[in-house]
C-alpha cells in the first residue's frame, strides 16, 4: 500500500477460537500484549504503527484512510472510525521519529504512544490481528520493522444461554 507521499505495509493474522464456538463457550479475555524483538531502525523521518486486536477484521478501505496525509491516525473504535469500541479488544498506536543528535542516527525514537480497547469477552470464532506501518520515507529508504508476537490470554467458559446467544448474535452482526 502506498501513494506519492507515504509508504505503508500491513500484516494480518488471527487466533482461531472455532473449537470454543463449537462447544458454545465464551472466551473471556484476561490480557493482551504485543512484544517486539528489536528496536525500530530506519533512515525515515516519521513512522506510525498501529496494532489492532479486534472481533472483526480491519478492512483495506479503513487502512487506506491512514495513507492520506492528515493530522490524525485512523483510530479504530473512536468516532472517526468504522468500528465501535466493543469491536476493539486492544489497540496500540505509536509514532517514531529520527533523532539526528544520536550516535546511531538510524535508531528511531518513540515520540508518542496511545493504548485503548475494551478487552471484553467474545463468542466469535476468530480474534483478528492487524499491524499497519505507515512511514514518510527519506530518499526512498524504508524502516526495518521488528518481528512481533501478540499474546492473547483468556479463559473459555460457559455462560447462561440467553447471554451467550446475544454475544454470538453480536459477533455475527459485526462480521457482516
Amino acid at each position: 500500500m502506498n501513494n506519492s507521499t507515504t509508504n505503508g505495509a500491513v500484516w494480518r493474522g488471527y487466533v482461531d477460537l472455532a473449537g470454543y464456538s463449537m462447544e458454545k463457550l465464551t472466551f473471556y479475555i484476561q490480557g493482551i500484549n504485543a512484544q517486539e524483538n528489536q528496536n525500530w531502525i530506519g533512515p525515515t523521518t516519521n513512522v506510525e504503527v498501529i496494532d489492532v486486536v479486534s472481533k472483526t477484521p480491519i478492512s483495506n478501505d479503513n487502512l487506506n484512510e491512514l495513507l492520506l496525509p492528515s493530522t490524525s491516525m485512523y483510530s479504530p473504535g473512536f468516532l472517526d472510525s468504522q468500528q465501535d469500541m466493543e469491536q476493539i479488544l486492544f489497540c496500540r498506536y505509536r509514532q517514531f521519529y529520527t533523532d539526528s543528535t544520536q550516535t546511531n542516527a538510524d535508531l528511531l525514537r518513540l515520540a508518542h504512544q496511545s493504548v485503548w480497547g475494551e478487552g471484553s469477552a467474545t463468542a466469535a470464532s476468530r480474534i483478528h490481528i492487524t499491524r499497519y506501518v505507515k512511514e514518510m520515507p527519506n530518499q526512498g529508504e524504508v524502516a526495518k520493522v521488528p518481528q512481533a508476537v501478540f499474546q492473547i490470554v483468556g479463559v473459555p467458559d460457559s455462560e447462561a444461554e440467553a447471554e451467550y446467544m446475544m454475544r454470538l448474535k453480536r459477533s455475527y452482526e459485526y462480521a457482516g
